[in-house]
């Protein structure tokens, strides 16, 4: 790339704000991608200029981002493009000059640390927003150790790791060998309000309601979601009481569960509504809301369905959903892939309509606890220890 095309990419260069770069794959729906979107948009543009670099520029997110902020496109060409994207991060780098730089999920983590190895000057202050041991992840997929080399390695690179709970926090510390002091806890941030209005959008359901409970779940339909034991837990339900179940969004399981749906003779009451620009308005319909993943970071969805004012069912998956929910007060926790008790949390709310009642409005109450107003503060508030810090030292050094 040639220097003039990259200065017109990066546009005039701002002074008196804090730069941010912060790097993603991409912006498909996805919880770190919304963290991410949500943060830009909500940071100061008084006190901080934002860019967004991604690898491709593709993803449902695109659209909502605002005007004011810049989206770079590295142009990732195929999957053994790891050098090209770090030698034009870089590029990007050097002629942004950017403060902070923010890395979302691993491969992006270990593509910006490959590229401040090769920096001539000293690199931006590095921090890692991991949302889960990604570890598990590449249990599930190919090149499974050159992966968890490059995650071990990557993660010692960074100056900070902010990861979304206690519990993987931890988690990370240990399996990744971090200082306790190098990583950051901060909840994930939900657009409270956002999130209310869509709800109230008119919802067209794939078969007449007539008092029938709906059951609702979404995410990406991967196996660490356990959809596949929510739908095992649906069929003893199911046996019980006409009842249907929404699942919504879009991913590399969806024909194995729709196998499983085939095979139970479940085809009429178990919908795949597939990606949902606006998942939120089926909630608003919904009885129940269910999260039955194995593991997690935090588990975004489930504050958002709280938001909408529905009872919730969570695993006790590790990690996240024990720090949201407490158990029979704001929702009902269940073992993790642990078809009865899923059931019978099911059933149990369809059948007591002031439990239903009672941890709707308790669950709309602890939702607020996570706005994305709060949350965001948090991080300016990091981002204005770092810059504070680095500049005491720079003063030090000079005197």
């Amino acid at each position: 790339m040639k220097k003039a095309s990259i200065t017109g990419i990066i546009g005039d260069k701002m002074e008196g704000r804090i730069k941010l770069l912060f790097v993603l794959p991409s912006l498909v729906t996805g919880g770190a991608e919304k963290v991410a979107l949500n943060i830009a948009k909500f940071l100061k543009r008084e006190k901080f200029l934002v860019k967004i670099c991604l690898f491709e520029k593709k993803g449902e997110l695109l659209g909502e981002v605002p005007k004011y902020i810049e989206v770079l496109n590295l142009k990732k060409r195929n999957r053994w493009s790891f050098p090209f994207l770090s030698f034009r991060i870089r590029k990007i780098m050097k002629y942004f000059q950017p403060d902070i730089i923010v890395s979302w999920l691993w491969y992006a983590t270990s593509v910006v640390a490959i590229a401040n190895m090769f920096q001539r000057r000293k690199p931006p202050f590095f921090i890692a927003y991991e949302p889960h041991n990604h570890k598990k992840d590449v249990l599930y997929e190919p090149f499974t150790s050159l992966k968890s080399f490059l995650i071990n390695y990557s993660h010692k690179m960074t100056d900070l790791v902010i990861t979304v709970s206690h519990g993987a926090a931890k988690d990370i510390s240990r399996s990744y060998n971090l200082r306790h002091n190098s990583v950051k806890v901060i909840y994930n941030p939900i657009d409270i309000h956002s999130i209310q209005r869509l709800a109230k959008e008119k919802v067209t359901l794939p078969f007449p309601k007539r008092g029938i409970p709906i059951i609702v779940t979404f995410g990406r339909l991967i196996k660490r979601k356990g959809f596949d034991y929510l739908i095992k837990a649906f069929h003893i339900v199911r046996k019980e009481t006409p009842c249907k179940l929404l699942i919504i969004g879009e991913g590399e399981e969806r024909t194995n569960l729709e196998q499983l749906v085939k095979g139970l003779k479940m085809e009429g009451d178990i919908i795949f509504l597939g990606y949902q620009s606006n998942p939120y308005k089926f909630l608003s319909s919904a009885d129940v809301f269910v999260f039955s993943s194995l593991w997690e970071g935090f588990g975004n969805v489930i504050v958002e369905a709280m938001a909408c004012g529905v009872p919730v069912i969570a695993t006790r998956c590790p990690y996240g959903p024990d720090e949201i929910i407490t158990h029979g007060e704001n929702g009902l926790l269940v073992s993790v892939g642990d078809v009865k008790a899923i059931a019978e949390a099911i059933l149990r709310l369809l059948r007591e309509q002031t439990l239903r009642k009672r941890l709707s409005e308790a669950a709309k109450r602890r939702a607020y606890d996570f706005r994305v107003e709060e949350m965001v503060a948090e991080y300016e508030r990091t981002f204005f220890e770092i810059v504070r810090y680095h500049n005491n030292e720079k003063c030090l050094r000079q005197s």
